[in-house]
């Protein structure tokens, strides 16, 4: 197929320069009043808000931070303030009430907060609101650790830990808590500012309560964003430099309640029409990130925004890699790319555009001059999605015709599982698309249609998927006349990067749907944490690090792990000693114990086998295996992995029936036969 450049076709070398010359390469260059704080509770020894230093730090109050960032007491007339948290001789710990910014005019304003000790991190915990501060405040209300949504004219975070700590707040009376069923999300930052930098900033504990039941007039379930960044003003000109970087920052621990989801890094940028008359521009750049997802959130996202790229990144076991479905006649999102960033554990790798919204008028589409290329893929299942609306979308008849609308029926079950789908690239009303030199692999065919692993005729995804109605809603999808797909490749086994050919037949509408690949090694647990490899600035490949199913021999249970690399296109000698690789009974009646593996394999793809005693026959053990960071995880119950009680899905041991109540799925673990799938 000839295929026309992409506005971003050739994007790396122009990143690789942005690596070296541009804003994240080089110290801050903010310079202005320093302010030095301690951990509350430290004592204060005489410091005040202008009398403080490294020596003599200032014990956080939120009060004090909002004065000095709206006052800067210790020069009024400048403009920078650069806070600096000290850790060193102290505790690393900031349990803090949220922080935000008195209404007020901060454009002239630069705020950076950063670690004083590095390479130790603060952290910034959300303490616990206290009694009877009006905590239920009904449907859509959220709460944000650091809410900095007054426009700054510059804002930077270093070095930090921002924890939003909901398990503390889902056990106490807060609307995190599960009893509250008009929905909630609990966020670690939001900030809006003209420019800025994130760098090294790990963003853990987030969280969101779903309505229950959702009644049809919202579009989806409780959004929660861990990382929101929002750039309200942009000079467009073919010479202009991005403004916005984060990079090197991880976003984890995401925790779910009753549908919540998350888009882990948020990022808006305007999108006026002179946006359009440069494609190449760049207002913000996410790199070297990583996001480790709990199943059901969103790693990437952008709305009604122009000019952003994601590149270098590595998300594990989210349901969606990157998602663009927001977008206004006023505001249209253009000119964004998605290159050279490896997804493992996904069911959707991008979506973009909505299936109903086509072109205006004159032709143009709000979805436009999209980049998906050269990422490395691996696509988990097939997934169950649990369902707490009131409504469904049906067929109804309309007058003469029929169409899809959401149909409100009281004798839906709240929290019914329903199947999902799989899929490469999901395509709906958008047009000026490059799909090219995408590398995909996928969980082996035994495994990949969750709903029931035996049923592999389920077990199905599709690399570019550009239905002509929508696989969820069913409204008709107004595709652009402009997809390009080239040299898409397709690995020869499951869970491995390695040994592609190329995927024939991506015609522009494709849709037709491929079985996932032979199984080779079976996995069981979940994937943790993962090891980004970079050269020269840019991702080259990650080490995983996967165990298998146990076996058991009277009291010894023996467990295999398997150490693999997946590369991205860019060539790189990528090569390291055998690594020390070790077994922790971390929980359950054997805890404590522990083996070191003995490998086998060669450099890049080892399996080691662990072995260790049981001394009790029942409960459950949970068994990590890990290499320094490199992390993955397994629950052994009576002798075989299993997902957690209370996560679906389980079946019974009779009739298929899926359970849809906490103490039900309860009740299902504790008895099901089949029809469980490997933990996650």
């Amino acid at each position: 197929m000839n295929v026309p450049n992409s506005p971003r076709r050739t994007g790396k070398p122009v990143l690789a320069s942005i690596l070296i010359i541009g804003l994240a390469s080089a110290p801050s260059a903010v310079r202005g009043a320093d302010y030095w704080l301690a951990p509350p509770g430290t004592p204060a020894n005489g410091s005040t808000r202008t009398q403080n230093s490294w020596n003599q730090p200032l014990p956080w109050t939120t009060s004090d931070v909002q004065i000095i960032i709206r006052d800067n007491p210790k020069g009024p007339s400048d403009t920078n303030v650069v806070i600096h948290l000290r850790t060193a001789g102290l505790t690393n710990l900031y349990l803090m009430d949220q922080l935000t910014l008195p209404v007020g005019d901060y454009t002239a304003r630069s705020l950076v907060l950063q670690a004083a000790d590095p390479p130790e991190r603060p952290v910034l915990r959300y303490a616990l609101p206290a009694p009877g501060t009006g905590l239920f405040r009904g449907p859509g209300w959220q709460s944000t650790l650091l809410d900095l949504s007054q426009t700054l004219g510059r804002f930077e975070a270093r070095n930090l830990i921002l924890d939003a700590n909901w398990p503390a707040w889902a056990t106490t009376n807060t609307c995190a808590n599960s009893a509250y069923v008009l929905g909630f999300a609990l966020r670690g930052l939001s900030v809006r500012a003209l420019a800025g930098l994130i760098q090294n900033v790990h963003i853990l504990n987030c969280g969101a309560n779903g309505i229950v039941p959702l009644p049809r007039y919202y579009a989806v379930q409780r959004e929660c964003f861990p990382l929101s960044v929002e750039v309200p003003s942009f000079n467009f000109g073919p010479n202009a430099q991005p403004v916005w970087i984060i990079e090197d920052c991880e976003i984890s621990d995401f925790h779910s309640v009753r549908g919540g989801y998350a888009s882990a890094i948020l990022v808006r940028t305007p999108s006026p029409l002179e946006a359009g008359a440069h494609p190449n521009v760049r207002v913000a750049e996410v790199r070297r990130c990583q996001v480790r997802g709990a199943g059901n959130d969103i790693a990437l996202a952008t709305a009604n925004s122009a000019g952003i790229s994601f590149y270098d990144n590595v998300v594990v076991g989210t349901a969606l890699g990157m998602n663009n479905d927001t977008a206004r006649e006023d505001a249209p999102l253009r000119n964004v790319d998605l290159t050279n960033n490896i997804f493992l554990d996904v069911n959707l790798l991008a979506n973009i555009g909505v299936p109903s919204r086509g072109a205006d008028a004159s032709g143009n589409y709000l979805f436009t001059n999209i980049t998906v290329s050269a990422n490395t893929v691996r696509l988990r299942s097939v997934p169950w999605r649990q369902d707490y609306g009131s409504y469904e979308w049906r067929a109804t008849a309309v007058g003469s015709y029929t169409n899809w609308l959401p149909v409100s029926d009281p004798s839906l079950p709240v929290g019914r599982l329903v199947p999902s789908y799989a899929a490469g690239l999901l395509v709906g009303a958008a047009d000026r698309i490059w799909f090219e030199n995408n590398r995909f692999t996928t969980w082996p065919v035994t495994q990949f249609y969750e709903p029931d692993p035996a049923q592999t005729n389920l077990a199905v995804w599709r690399p570019l998927h550009r239905p002509l109605y929508h696989p969820v809603t069913g409204q008709a999808c107004f595709h652009g006349p402009h997809l390009y797909s080239a040299t898409n490749r397709l690995a020869l086994w499951s869970m491995d990067s390695d040994n592609y050919t190329l995927l024939l037949g991506l015609a522009t509408n494709a849709v037709a749907a491929r079985p996932p690949l032979p199984t080779g090694f079976v996995p069981a647990g979940r994937l943790g944490r993962v090891e980004p490899v970079y050269s020269a600035g840019s991702l080259v490949g990650a080490f995983e690090l996967q165990v298998a199913q146990p076996v058991i021999n009277g009291n010894q249970v023996e467990i295999r792990a398997r150490y693999v690399l997946h590369r991205t296109p860019i060539p790189a000698v990528i090569s390291e000693s055998p690594p020390a690789v070790r077994l922790s009974v971390r929980r359950g009646p054997n805890a404590g114990q522990s083996a070191i593996g003995i490998w086998t394999g060669d450099a890049t793809n080892r399996v080691a086998v662990f072995t260790y005693t049981s001394v009790a026959g029942a409960g459950s053990d949970e068994v990590v295996v890990y290499r320094g960071r490199v992390r993955s995880t397994q629950t052994r119950r009576r002798g075989r992995a299993s997902r957690c009680c209370g996560e679906p899905p389980c079946v019974s041991s009779g009739p298929r029936t899926w359970p849809t109540t906490a103490a039900a799925i309860r009740a299902c673990c504790a008895s099901a036969a089949v029809g469980r799938r490997p933990a996650r």
